[in-house]
């Protein structure tokens, strides 16, 4: 503050002058009052003009200003504007407005997402022209870029997180889970004869692998010329496993197990690793038939480079629950908390279920809530053996949506015996309740130990824990428990790619352009992630569905009259979508027009909260190019910046 004139007491001042309040009023009057009545001067005159049928008049189609607030995230919380800019003046010789197209192309599946040919055909629709004077290919570029930028670019998102959300602390807790998704596509890679752009290395890798390894069959399998040098591999001779492996490495999408049961279209499996603030850190990309036992290693191998983790404990579903893996992780000086397999247990496991001894009950449940822990386990799988923790946990709630599913299995398999049904090779669970005839794969007879065993498990879970092994922080058993069920976060992240970014399906065929894609994805999440976090701090919570409807709404409507000179004036035209009414109020007709005033005068929209948590002004009614910069703290030199030139041209 700062002191301008002291005028001393109030009521010693009206004593002189009973006027000498207003006086001081008039002469110093607020500049926000001014702009007050600015504004309600422009909206009036214009609605003046509009509902008079001013020939002058012209309007054009909304624009939507939703992408603002997500780039105040974009420029600010990453900075990525500016690590684009630097990594194409540095090692490219592109000269397109890279950082732009990029932007738009994330920002927009937030918001609506599309593939990059409708991407491309609405970039009409938003203020800021972001793809001013661009091209189709340039935009396949951009995925280009992305696909040869990716770790550069990831890296430096979680050095601002480190430096903003973690504040300096390194993740003592890192979550990693793996699923696929498909193509609109009938035939794969392998029968469209189109390799990886990545092949050539990939199978260098594998056979330098295997040679390591000291599997000598891949020398078996070289073809050499007449002069004895290198001339292929005789896929043919190798063993199923490095054959697999070959396959994997050299054709991309591929059928497999699918986690959305499409195993008749082409599939790309995604490993994802996220923090334990739910901030994805990093993914890698793999063949639709990889193993996701496989991908595993090399994905926290790549990881652990990368970010250098350490002391960080890995939780993971029982997907990727093997001694291999478990052993992978601690020779890595990693722990670990992962899903251990019910429905499979041993003699021993279902011996600790049985004993009614030192079982826990959590406090604070509304519902039967206990566990057990077993400090001195043994998982043996074959001859690999690893020594852990195991925890089991009954849970009420899960026990009767166990029965239930239970039952219907069982209900189908009683059906399936009844039809004589012909079973195969079917995964389903119902079909591990009947016995298939030994000579044919029917249904013969139902497998009533089977279904006692399922039955006496409802309700339990249980997983495996091992503290990284050079640290000193062991999780107590209560932490074990919380830490794993908020594994619940890495399957909510591929749920909002999947269904609100438009993971899938893809549109892209290339490897380079399938990553550059799945980045896109991964950014679009950060950034909503980033605009929750801010969004939870202000009182504020608002889910993605939500955010991506706010901001779609988001529009204004340009409006061109003669008595604007040559600018444009623009109406804030988003919908009341902050307006919510009960059941009750409906029905009973409980909400009068004085209900009505007040919320729309008090409550604010959940466009305007997130204009407000990204630091931003709520826009008014009714305001030009200057107040609109204002609000959103950006500067447009002129309209045809900020509508794009391709609207002003409607004007004309």
């Amino acid at each position: 503050t700062k002191l301008v004139q002291s005028f001393g007491r109030l009521d010693l001042l009206l004593e002189k002058d009973p006027l000498a309040l207003e006086k001081l009023k008039s002469r110093y009057n607020n500049t926000g009052l001014k702009s007050e009545a600015k504004q309600e001067k422009l909206l009036s005159s214009t609605l003046g003009e509009l509902e008079g049928n001013n020939a002058e008049v012209k309007l054009l189609a909304p624009v939507n200003y939703g992408m603002m607030p997500l780039m105040k995230i974009w420029d600010d919380d990453f900075a990525l504007t500016y690590k684009i800019d630097y990594l194409k003046k540095q090692h490219t010789k592109i000269e397109f407005n890279l950082s732009s197209y990029i932007a738009f192309l994330c920002l927009i599946k937030v918001i609506d997402p599309r593939s990059v040919l409708s991407s491309y055909a609405s970039a009409l629709e938003y203020a800021g022209d972001f793809l001013k004077d661009s091209r189709m290919d340039e935009l396949y570029r951009c995925y280009d870029f992305l696909s040869d930028y990716k770790d550069a670019l990831l890296h430096h998102v979680n050095r601002r997180l480190d430096d903003t959300l973690r504040q300096g602390h390194a993740p003592t807790m890192v979550f990693y889970d793996v699923t696929n998704v498909y193509f609109e596509t009938m035939l794969t890679d392998e029968e469209k004869g189109w390799y990886r752009e990545s092949a050539a290395k990939n199978l260098i890798e594998i056979i330098r692998q295997a040679i390591k390894e000291g599997n000598d069959t891949v020398l078996d399998a070289v073809v050499t010329d007449e002069n004895g040098e290198f001339k292929c591999i005789d896929i043919q001779k190798l063993p199923d496993e490095l054959r697999q492996r070959f396959k994997e490495g050299t054709y991309l999408r591929m059928r497999g197990p699918s986690k959305e049961h499409r195993n008749d279209l082409p599939l790309v499996s995604i490993a994802l690793v996220i923090d334990e603030w739910g901030m994805p850190i990093d993914f890698e990309l793999y063949s639709g038939c990889a193993s996701e036992y496989v991908t595993m290693q090399n994905s926290i191998t790549k990881m652990k480079e990368k970010y250098h983790i350490e002391d960080t404990v890995v939780v993971a579903d029982r997907g990727l629950n093997s001694t291999g893996n478990l052993k992978m992780l601690l020779d890595k000086q990693l722990g670990f908390l992962v899903a251990q397999r019910i429905t499979t247990a041993d003699t021993q496991l279902l011996k600790l279920i049985d004993d009614k001894d030192d079982w826990q009950e959590i406090t604070n449940s509304e519902t039967d809530w206990r566990y057990k822990v077993v400090p001195d386990y043994v998982k043996t799988n074959g001859k690999d053996t690893v020594d852990c923790t195991l925890v089991i946990v009954f849970n009420a709630e899960r026990e009767k949506r166990d029965l239930t599913v239970l039952n219907l299995d069982w209900e189908k398999a009683q059906k399936a015996v009844r039809n004589k049904q012909e079973i195969g090779a079917s995964r389903q669970s119902w079909t591990t309740l009947v016995k298939r005839d030994h000579k044919t794969p029917v249904a013969a007879s139902l497998n009533t130990v089977a279904y006692e065993k399922h039955k006496k498990l409802c309700g339990f879970s249980a997983f495996v824990y091992h503290k990284a092994p050079n640290s000193e922080h062991e999780l107590t058993n209560r932490e074990i428990i919380d830490s794993y069920h908020r594994l619940e976060r890495i399957e909510e992240n591929f749920r909002v790619m999947k269904h609100s970014l438009s993971l899938r399906p893809m549109f892209v065929r290339t490897e380079k352009h399938i990553r550059g894609h799945i980045l896109l994805c991964v950014l679009a999440l950060l950034i909503i992630r980033t605009l929750q976090i801010k969004l939870d701090r202000q009182g504020n919570p608002l889910s993605a569905e939500r955010i991506a409807e706010a901001l779609s709404k988001a529009q204004m409507l340009p409006v061109k009259s003669s008595s604007n000179d040559n600018d444009l004036t623009y109406l804030n035209c988003s919908a009341l979508n902050h307006l919510s009414f009960n059941k009750y109020e409906l029905a009973h007709k409980a909400i009068g027009y004085d209900d009505l005033i007040r919320k729309i005068s008090t409550e604010i929209s959940d466009t305007d909260k997130i204009m407000i948590a990204c630091g931003l002004e709520p826009l008014p009614a009714c305001f030009n190019r200057a107040t609109f910069c204002k609000c959103i703290r950006r500067r447009y030199g002129s309209d045809e910046d900020l509508v794009t030139k391709g609207k002003m041209n409607l004007l004309q």
